[in-house]
């Protein structure tokens, strides 16, 4: 679900044998992609391009593949206007995506194989040399790159402690590995120190940000702040911390996703403390799809709430769009009635 970059050098040959390079496949007569004489580049369309699991026998997964939004897609290749010693050889770059099969039944990693299997409107077309269909026909699309594809989630951790003091609120990445067990299950992705997470750090409480409460989740002495004038007993994502618009990012720390900025590891997400003898508890949403974020992570989205519950944001049986939410709680955590002694050994890095 995420997209994904594509990258080949083109290189255009004569008929001869043996096959030289040529220079004159350009302005006009070069029409593979070329934005000006085919609008919608239907010939680099995503249609054009193969998935191939190869890692035994070739399976198709052609299907799974997607245009990437306008703005990024950008599938194409800049020919030169006329030859030049470099207009043998061109760049074709662009967006894709490889979606979920079935959200409701997770699958992978997947070891894809990309490929094009195009010509341009002058029947000029590729070498081939990636096979599709385990054999039958032969090798029918021109290999690009290898990837490795995961279905991910992302988490939020819910965190307990003191009225008195702010509560972070941490975050976890996972993907799911089907190698483990009978039918696989979802593990930490110990790889992930790139997914940015824009923060708006300003002071202004109605300002657009990706973390917030979920109204009507407050319990006991907690309070939700409803009118942005901070009361006793009242908590808020807090900025204090930090100022201005910082990227955050995912990295792992002791065996868990931290979100770094500044160059520190931190949380940079704190619920404010709401004060003394103000217990309680509250639901924490992270939208993403939030305006602020560099790029949707909507493929980091789960079935995390199912048709009727009182927390579904879609009601929908079997969606899988549904936002990350955690439980921040202020005040003792009497803890498991069914753990009698908790030892945590931290391990310093």
């Amino acid at each position: 679900g995420e997209e994904f970059g594509i990258s080949a050098t083109v290189s255009v040959y004569n008929g001869a044998t043996p096959a030289a390079e040529v220079h004159n496949y350009v302005g006009s007569l070069a029409k593979l992609g070329n934005k000006v004489l085919d609008v919608g580049n239907t010939d680099l369309a995503a249609a054009k391009f193969v998935a191939v699991d190869s890692t035994g026998s070739p399976v198709d997964l052609s299907a799974r593949l997607g245009e990437a939004n306008s703005a990024s897609r950008n599938l194409s290749i800049n020919w030169e206007a006329s030859p030049s010693a470099t207009s043998s050889a061109k760049t074709l770059s662009g967006n894709l995506i490889f979606n979920r099969a079935n959200p409701e039944v997770p699958d992978g990693p997947l070891t894809i194989d990309i490929g094009l299997a195009t010509t341009d409107p002058d029947s000029i077309g590729f070498t081939l040399d990636l096979d599709v269909d385990d054999g039958q026909v032969g090798e029918e699309a021109a290999l690009i790159q290898n990837e490795e594809f995961r279905y991910g989630r992302l988490l939020i951790d819910n965190a307990y402690g003191s009225e008195l003091e702010p509560l972070g609120i941490g975050f976890t990445v996972e993907y799911f590995d089907s190698s483990i067990g009978a039918s696989g299950e979802f593990v930490l992705n110990t790889d992930d120190s790139t997914t940015t997470l824009m923060y708006d750090a300003s002071e202004n409480l109605s300002a657009n940000r990706s973390m917030f409460f979920v109204s009507g989740t407050f319990t006991d002495n907690l309070v939700e702040d409803t009118n942005e004038v901070l009361e006793a007993g009242e908590t808020f994502i807090e900025a204090s911390a930090i100022s201005g618009n910082i990227d955050v990012k995912t990295s792992i720390s002791r065996g868990r996703t931290v979100l770094s900025h500044s160059s520190q590891q931190d949380t940079p997400f704190y619920a404010s403390a709401p004060g003394e003898n103000r217990d309680g508890s509250a639901i924490v949403e992270f939208n993403l799809t939030d305006s602020s974020l560099p790029f949707s992570l909507d493929f980091l989205s789960y079935g995390w709430r199912g048709a009727g519950e009182a927390e579904d944001i879609n009601n929908e049986a079997n969606d899988y769009s549904d936002n990350p939410r955690g439980q921040i709680g202020f005040g003792s955590y009497r803890g498991h009635d069914r753990v009698l002694n908790w030892q945590e050994i931290y391990t310093s890095p």
